[in-house]
C-alpha cells in the first residue's frame, strides 16, 4: 500500500469486522494530506473485492479523521489534515464498505500517500 504501485494492494479477510491497515514508517514524514486509493478490479486478486466508502485515518495514535471515499474505484480519497504534521504511524480502518460483485465482504486499499501541499 505504500510502494507507489497501484497494481499492488492490501486486502483484509472477508470476515474481518474491523479491517485496519497499520503503517509504521522508518522515519518521520512531514505532510498535510493523506491520499488513499482503492484496489483496482483489474488486479488479479482484487476483482471480487468490496469497496471502502469511508475510512478512519489515525495519525500517530493521537488524532483520528474521517474520509469519505469515492464510489468509483479509480478515484482516490484525499484527506487534508488541519495542519502540517510529522507522521510516524498511520492506522487506517474501514468502518463502511459495500460488498463486491459476488457478495464478497473482502475490502482493502491499493495505495496510501503522504503529501505536503501548499
Amino acid at each position: 500500500a505504500v510502494d507507489h504501485d497501484q497494481g499492488t494492494f492490501w486486502l483484509a479477510e472477508a470476515g474481518d469486522e474491523n479491517p485496519t491497515l497499520t503503517i509504521e514508517l522508518e522515519s518521520d514524514v512531514t505532510a498535510n494530506m493523506v491520499v488513499v486509493g482503492h484496489p483496482h478490479s483489474g488486479s488479479t486478486r482484487a476483482g471480487a473485492h468490496g469497496l471502502a466508502l469511508e475510512v478512519l485515518v489515525t495519525v500517530n495514535e493521537t488524532s483520528t479523521y474521517r474520509l469519505r471515499m469515492h464510489s468509483e474505484e479509480e478515484r482516490k480519497g484525499r484527506l487534508r489534515l488541519p495542519g502540517t504534521r510529522r507522521i510516524q504511524r498511520l492506522d487506517i480502518s474501514i468502518p463502511w464498505r459495500v460488498p463486491g460483485p459476488n457478495g464478497s465482504r473482502t475490502v482493502g486499499l491499493a495505495e496510501v500517500e503522504l503529501q505536503q501541499m501548499r
